[in-house]
């Protein structure tokens, strides 16, 4: 069980730092290297992971069975997945940027909520649940946060180093979104066996 869940952490985290430089490149082009974008770019994914500890901490709460735990991440994953392969895997619609005369800010919220709101939502939240589901193992989930931690300095060098030299745009997407549903399968999965464990415990 321990490495299922450094492995689904490890894949949470690396795809959550991945995706923050492959979205603002492709707002760059449009937008032009201006640094609001990239500002606006971190404030957005700053404040979606905030949001992701905060549901995290609710979808925990004793008053939730893990059974309501898991339908309900499980029913927010096949959504996201939905609409990351049937919206056009990341791509952003970029007919709501505004012209050059205007401030792009609220545009490019727009344009990342509608694109990649949800599924970075989930990552967000995937430390945090990985954490306490694999607590009721009897087990101390803290050790968990090396694997968090590797995922993140992944993802950080991947990007620059790897992703961006080899991979064109519509590749980078579908790598990405090709990433994001096995790791939603390997988050169904330990969601599932914490689920039993908790059964066979009562």
């Amino acid at each position: 069980m321990k490495w299922l869940f450094a492995l689904a952490l490890f894949l949470s985290a690396g795809l959550s730092f991945l995706v923050e430089p492959l979205m603002g490149k492709q707002l760059l082009p449009v937008l032009g290297g201006t640094p609001g974008v990239w500002n606006t770019c971190l404030v957005f994914f700053q404040i979606i992971l905030l949001v992701g500890y905060f549901l995290a901490h609710l979808m925990t709460r004793p008053n939730l069975t893990p059974r309501i735990q898991l339908v309900s991440h499980c029913g927010l994953l096949a959504i996201a997945i939905a609409v990351l392969w049937l919206g056009g895997k990341l791509l952003p619609n970029f007919g709501i940027i505004p012209t050059d005369s205007e401030s792009p800010t609220l545009a490019v919220l727009a344009v990342l909520a509608t694109s990649v709101g949800l599924p970075f939502l989930l990552l967000s939240m995937s430390a945090p649940l990985l954490q306490k589901w694999y607590s009721r193992f009897g087990a101390n989930p803290y050790p968990l946060y090396a694997a968090s931690n590797l995922g993140s300095f992944a993802g950080l060098l991947a990007y620059p180093l790897v992703v961006e030299p080899s991979l064109r745009a519509s590749e980078q997407r579908s790598l990405w979104c090709t990433a994001f549903t096995g790791t939603a399968a390997l988050l169904v999965l330990c969601g599932w066996f914490s689920r039993n464990r908790s059964s066979g415990a009562s």
